[in-house]
């Protein structure tokens, strides 16, 4: 057997049932899913009855186990030689275990991660948000990471953006690995965050691994899950710690109490020290920890204002750090704002051959993209990247004609481009300068274009010197939107769908030889 697909489950049946079909979709006959039920007391059973999948197996607990042990338990159950886990509100890229059959075959890494796009489930409480594809830019370029450099930057709080590390969850790891690991240890998953535990202590046993930057898997947000509801101290976050003990127990090893995922991920990464000799060298960057508690506090200041005591915790600890620990957490502040890039580490490959380096994927809703739930977005994420997918240099080269053809603007506004904007900011700023040209970033997160918060554009008596470049997200009702503020045919934007189509601007005009060109070679 060469891979095993792990799903641990309790009482969430209905989002198992999609969650299994993105993993029983892979191609070839190498694999099995294995459905671990923690004493599931919902339809859980018959769920996966009902698929009768030949490569499906499903395995009990004896009892109702915490997270974390549940997960050791799981992964017992596994025959495969490279083991991922699959959570039951995530699902997989149609090819994701065919690409890292290619790689593995090509590289034989002991451990390979990769990216994914996020799917916000249907019954998401905020409607504006419910079955929606939320997507971005992927290098498509499979990279070589060194585990010690990994590991610093998870000790030192500062995650990459995209994520490069390899949690359980979006990694593939060799199995005997994993059981040298546990014999040493005793787990895999010490609490409090068994993905983070997990990534440390996996890292502590490689040299390096492969990260993939391609959308492989799609991420899970759903009422259920305890990530999602740990800021609204939701049922599932409160029964996790429950499990753990109660709050006294949730952070042992950290110097404050509050009830965060920065709490949880720093927890975990000290229990991990604990467990493996290898990780002796590392710990944790104070500073870092502190400056991240202190913007927690501050935004929870802006939303609930119940922090009194949260805020005389942390002065105490910082004082107790003694002088000079005020200047040091301003320092990794200002660290803190670099993150690492996955260019640091070099590119070997393109995860897909034939696909833009880099690709965009713009995200999308499901009544517009015709999906109903994960299972339908995940099969159609693999139709969406040939066909949606655009180099960003394309989009850059547009920018350009078009400024070209418009000799009056003397402002170009990026309108909700999200990361694909950070990109696009970066590449136009230098070469919009001189010119004289400005540049404005509106990031719009509002997914409804008709909704007043939905970015605030220039006044429409400057418009005539502006290019206004639109968000691909939600597109042609953007594009609407626009026109019914003006009330004319847009003339002064461009759009994802106007470059991906070799059109420049919204009346129409044809895109530059440039411009068509670098369509062309992508």
């Amino acid at each position: 057997m060469r891979f095993s697909i792990v799903m641990p489950t309790r009482n969430r049946a209905n989002l198992l049932a999609r969650s299994l079909k993105t993993a029983l979709a892979q191609a070839g006959d190498d694999y099995e899913v294995v459905v671990s039920n923690n004493c599931c007391e919902d339809h859980t059973d018959r769920v996966v009855q009902d698929l009768a999948h030949p490569r499906l197996r499903c395995v009990r607990t004896e009892r109702v186990l915490p997270m974390h042990e549940h997960w050791d338990f799981a992964l017992r159950q596994a025959r495969g030689e490279y083991v991922t886990f699959l959570c039951d509100d995530d699902g997989l890229h149609p090819r994701a275990l065919e690409i890292a059959r290619q790689v593995i075959d090509r590289r034989r890494p002991d451990l390979l991660a990769w990216n994914f796009a996020i799917y916000i489930h249907p019954h998401w409480p905020d409607a504006l948000r419910r079955n929606t594809l939320k997507a971005g830019l992927y290098a498509n370029q499979v990279r070589r990471v060194a585990a010690a450099r990994a590991l610093r930057s998870a000790f030192d709080l500062r995650f990459p953006s995209p994520f490069t590390l390899p949690l359980m969850l979006n990694s593939l790891c060799r199995r005997s690995v994993l059981e040298r690991i546990t014999a040493a240890a005793g787990t895999l998953f010490p609490p409090t965050s068994p993905d983070f535990s997990s990534m440390a202590l996996m890292l502590s046993a490689v040299d390096e691994y492969l990260w993939l930057d391609a959308p492989l898997m799609l991420s899970g947000t759903a009422p259920e899950g305890i990530g999602a509801t740990e800021p609204a101290n939701g049922q599932a976050f409160r029964t996790y710690i429950d499990e753990l003990g109660g709050a006294p127990a949730w952070a042992r090893h950290v110097p404050l109490r509050q009830q965060t995922s920065l709490n949880n991920i720093a927890d975990s990464l000290l229990r991990a020290r604990q467990l493996a000799p290898a990780l002796a060298g590392y710990d944790l960057n104070w500073p870092a920890y502190f400056a991240q508690c202190r913007g927690m506090l501050e935004q929870r200041d802006r939303h609930d204002g119940d922090t009194a005591a949260d805020w005389q915790e942390y002065h105490a600890a910082v004082r107790s750090r003694g002088p000079g620990f005020e200047t040091q957490i301003a320092a990794a502040l200002c660290d803190l704002r670099s993150v690492p890039a996955p260019t640091e580490h070099p590119a070997i490959e393109p995860v897909f051959d034939g696909l833009a380096a880099p690709l965009f994927v713009p995200p999308a809703r499901g009544e517009q993209a015709g999906f109903r739930n994960l299972a339908d977005c995940a099969a159609l994420l693999e139709d969406w990247l040939p066909a949606r997918s655009l180099d960003p240099q394309r989009f850059i080269d547009a920018v350009r004609d078009a400024l070209s053809q418009r000799p009056q603007v003397r402002r170009v506004v990026l309108y909700g481009l999200g990361r694909f904007g950070g990109h696009v900011w970066h590449a136009l700023e230098p070469w919009l300068t001189p010119r004289g040209v400005s540049l404005r970033y509106v990031d719009d997160q509002v997914s409804n274009p008709d909704d007043p918060r939905a970015g605030v554009l220039p006044p429409r008596s400057e418009w005539e010197q502006c290019l206004i470049v639109v968000t691909p997200w939600e597109d042609d009702a953007i594009r609407r939107r626009l026109e019914s503020l003006r009330g004319e045919r847009g003339r002064h934007y461009l759009t994802w769908r106007d470059v991906a189509t070799g059109r420049a601007n919204g009346a129409g005009r044809r895109s530059s030889p440039s411009t068509a060109a670098a369509h062309r070679r992508t």
